[in-house]
């Protein structure tokens, strides 16, 4: 595989992965309320580690932001 298809395969993933986030974020927001609903709620909800979530959101108001 080329060093491009390699970048672009992984940017995809990550943009995937955002939009996951996202996605689910959003689901839990509406259904809890922004306040009621944690971080680690949000990356147990996702399938990911918090660690991995907060190398796409710094906090929770960024994702809020986001969506």
């Amino acid at each position: 595989m080329s060093v491009k298809k390699k970048k672009e395969t992984y940017q995809n993933h990550r943009d995937n992965q955002r939009e996951r986030i996202l996605d689910t974020a959003e689901r839990l927001f509406i259904q809890e309320g922004i306040d009621n609903v944690s971080i680690s709620a949000i990356a147990d909800a996702v399938r990911i580690a918090r660690r991995t979530l907060y190398q796409y959101f710094p906090d929770k108001q960024e994702i809020s932001w986001a969506i």
